[in-house]
């Protein structure tokens, strides 16, 4: 090992000398490179953040989800706590708000208004809502088992009618901490949707080319049927979840339950998307965070070395090993994940400190009365 680093020193040391005397032919190279790496960059970049992107495919964890998947449907959903101003979720304004957004939710999931009749709302996604308003209750008189929705069956118009649905609710164990809290000041709603779980391969769409030419064909049901038992069940691809649908989702959820007739309660979102959504706040954040640490850096450079030069080749060198790492990444068709952010942290950290140290050995040298030459 040691001879190794011999050798690299030794290499690295001869470096400059070979390459000075080639500095026009590097240069263009390094700048024909740099404009692939970014155009792979701008054109491939792909970004997945979600938890699956942290396993590989084969991984147990992830074997084990989509199994799930393929049995019981998407995981992915929403859970949308709600909290009464008033204190009360069984409230008059409570239970009419909570109605009121039930159903609006439910018309948009059925495709019942203008925007989701035309496939433009992503909340047309959401496959069931629970809430409060249709959470069914089991009751048993004599020998008989009854099974009834808790409001919207019979919805309460007083007081009196409204503590009675209150009282009922409790009887229910199952309702406790799904539904509502035990000082009834928060409530929940879950939104269950199809995110991750629509197939890559979907049926065709009617009216399409490949459906009409299908209707063309002459079947004739006479003839005896036949079964191929040689068939094997095929696994099921599912599509995956992009970044900019989480975001669009939660857009439309937060834009609903901002209206004035929900006023009276105070929602708080959790679930994937919410998570998404969290977590690309969480990135612009990084962002402004790289912006501040680049003017720090600069900042630095300057107070160190005193030289226009000593601020602008580190930063050009810092930001171009940024674009060489995620346009080659991009070009190689690898998805990138939330690490990506802190891959830039890390270049800015440790291209900074490189930089660093062969400025100020190259400043030692030049101090010494060493030639520029020499010194490099």
């Amino acid at each position: 090992m040691q001879t190794i680093l011999n050798r690299l020193n030794t290499f690295f040391e001869a470096a400059p000398e070979r390459l000075l005397k080639r500095r026009i032919s590097v240069i263009t190279v390094f700048f024909i490179l740099s404009a692939i790496f970014i155009y792979g960059m701008v054109t491939k970049f792909s970004m997945d953040m979600s938890l699956e992107s942290w396993f590989q495919e084969d991984d147990p964890t992830k074997v084990s989800l989509d199994k799930f998947r393929h049995q019981f449907g998407s995981d992915d959903g929403v859970y949308i706590v709600y909290e009464a101003k008033d204190g009360d979720v069984f409230s008059e304004s409570s239970l009419l708000a909570i109605k009121l957004l039930h159903s609006e939710l439910d018309e948009i999931r059925l495709g019942l208004n203008d925007k989701t009749s035309t496939g433009d709302s992503l909340l047309s996604r959401i496959v069931r809502i629970d809430s409060l308003y249709n959470a069914r209750y089991q009751m048993a008189e004599g020998d008989t088992l009854f099974s009834k929705k808790l409001l919207s069956t019979e919805f309460p118009q007083s007081a009196e009618e409204r503590e009675q649905k209150r009282k009922l609710a409790a009887t229910q164990d199952n309702f406790l901490l799904a539904y509502y809290s035990k000082n009834y000041q928060y409530a929940g709603i879950r939104l269950k949707t199809d995110f991750g779980v629509l197939p890559l391969d979907l049926p065709l769409e009617p009216g399409s080319e490949q459906a009409d030419l299908l209707e063309q064909e002459d079947f004739d049901f006479d003839e005896d049927l036949s079964v191929d038992t040689s068939l094997e069940a095929e696994e099921i691809k599912f599509q995956e979840m992009q970044m900019d649908e989480y975001l669009t989702f939660m857009n439309e959820l937060r834009a609903i339950v901002a209206k004035p007739e929900y006023q009276g309660l105070k929602f708080h979102f959790t679930g994937n998307a919410a998570m998404m959504e969290f977590a690309m706040n969480n990135m612009k954040q990084a962002s402004l965070l790289m912006g501040l640490m680049l003017l720090a850096v600069v900042t630095l450079l300057w107070l160190l070395f005193r030289s226009f030069s000593a601020v602008f080749w580190p930063v050009l060198v810092i930001a171009f090993s940024a674009f060489w790492s995620i346009g080659l990444l991009s070009l190689l068709g690898v998805t990138l994940s939330t690490m990506v952010s802190l891959s830039f942290m890390l270049i800015l950290a440790v291209g900074t400190a490189d930089c660093v140290h062969v400025l100020s050995a190259y400043m030692l040298y030049r101090q010494e009365n060493h030639e520029h030459r020499e010194a490099m």
